[in-house]
């Protein structure tokens, strides 16, 4: 039952939404339902026509009684659910398999297979996509003349901090990045001052999901960093900013509203809810490149409901899921994580990868682990502007090594290096 509930909600998804169609791996034998294959192979046919998929255009290629009839595919449609569609489309592959597994081995036990046999059948049943198969002669190919060729760097999406840029070539296309700290460090900032780096050069579209700290407050940082503002002033502006501040507000309001910055607020989305959304602004803007920030891990909720009880299951599944969906969706994604109080009781308070709750499956799968650290947090200096450093602890494909800042803890504003970054 669950199973053809899970084809319908897929083929229902597949027609309010058909940018998915390409996306889900399911191909006609996936499914266990004659009508739903039917609904499918005259889906395909109009999608291979490059025609809008829907309702009615299916009733135009198929014999209705074939597809189920027009109320059938109706109900299809309601069941669209865009944010379940990675999970229902799980159930259908799943139990294709199921069903494949007992078809083998019950032609195994008709025709006495070795075991050798049984376990290369259902190996194979396991790949069941072929969109990753690549070919080493081709790829050789592909790259015989490259120390020939003049190759053009691709940088990834500024981050506003120019040292930071030059250690890590930008944020990079399908990497995970986890930019870590203790409370009150500055990490929502740095958040932010990537977000506007990227929105900055029109060329991104920065995403930000804040599990946490709603969007208004979100917003009000953005426009107290620009503007300079004390950001207890933005509670009250009416009350709180004199004259010459309250100049600045519309340029720093209209400039922060052309960053191009969209911001989900709600609390404990799972990564499937966040892929889906992201997707759709991909979708829907394909002249732009996406930037996903996210603010922060522990408070993303897993796909799978039985691992939110165990830490340590829920962040591995989590931080595997963030860089299948870094991969799929072929842009950067950064996510924001806390540190264990481990940190406070040592003497030399500067993180170290051990710091990282639940440090082992997030150190195997971020391409890129940044440490946040002020030493003005714990010896208070009488000064707004004081050094902010990022230490770039694991870089997969570069040199790790420590870039120094000035931040300016009351307006959260992020300067610029003011000396040479340290590379290890």
């Amino acid at each position: 039952m669950a199973e053809n509930l899970a084809e319908q909600s897929v083929l229902g998804t597949m027609l309010e939404h058909n940018y998915l169609i390409n996306e889900s791996g399911i191909v006609l034998d996936h499914f266990e339902s004659g009508v739903h294959k039917n609904i499918y192979s005259r889906l395909m046919e109009v999608y291979q026509e490059k025609r809008s998929v829907d309702v009615i255009t299916l009733l135009t290629v198929a014999d209705p009684q074939e597809v189920g009839g027009a109320n059938y595919l109706t109900q299809l449609a309601a069941m669209s659910n865009e944010s379940k569609f990675e999970t229902h489309v799980s159930v259908v592959l799943d139990s294709w398999k199921e069903r494949k597994k007992r078809n083998v081995l019950q032609l195994a036990l008709n025709e006495n297979w070795t075991n050798e046999k049984v376990s290369t059948a259902l190996s194979e049943i396991a790949v069941n996509k072929s969109s990753d198969l690549k070919s080493v002669f081709t790829l050789c190919t592909e790259i015989a003349d490259k120390p020939w060729e003049k190759v053009i760097v691709q940088k990834g999406a500024p981050t506003g901090i120019d040292a930071l840029d030059e250690m890590i070539g930008g944020l990079q296309k399908a990497e995970l990045a986890i930019i870590a700290g203790r409370p009150s460090m500055g990490k929502t900032d740095i958040l932010l001052k990537f977000a506007t780096a990227a929105g900055a050069t029109k060329k991104y579209i920065p995403t930000l999901f804040s599990l946490e700290m709603p969007a208004e407050k979100l917003n009000d940082r953005l426009i107290a960093s620009y503007a300079g503002y004390n950001r207890i002033k933005m509670r009250d502006p009416y009350n709180l900013m004199d004259d010459k501040q309250k100049e600045k507000w519309y340029p720093a309001v209209g400039y922060v509203s052309e960053l191009g910055i969209v911001i989900h607020d709600d609390a404990g989305q799972k990564v499937s809810e966040i892929k889906a959304k992201s997707r759709r602004i991909q979708k829907e803007n394909p002249e732009k490149e996406l930037v996903i920030l996210i603010d922060y891990l522990t408070l993303i909720k897993s796909d799978d409901s039985s691992l939110n009880n165990n830490m340590h299951l829920k962040v591995g599944s989590i931080t595997k899921a963030l860089k299948a969906m870094a991969k799929e969706l072929n842009c950067p994604v950064v996510v924001l994580s806390q540190l264990s109080r481990e940190v406070e009781k040592r003497q030399d308070k500067r993180p170290m990868m051990s710091d990282l709750r639940e440090s082992g499956s997030i150190e195997e799968d971020a391409d890129l682990i940044a440490f946040i650290y002020r030493d003005s947090y714990y010896n208070p200096v009488n000064n707004p502007l004081v050094d902010l450093d990022i230490i770039v602890a694991k870089q997969r494909n570069g040199p790790t090594g420590t870039v120094t800042t000035e931040y300016n803890k009351y307006t959260g504003d992020v300067k610029h290096a003011k000396r040479e970054a340290i590379v290890n």
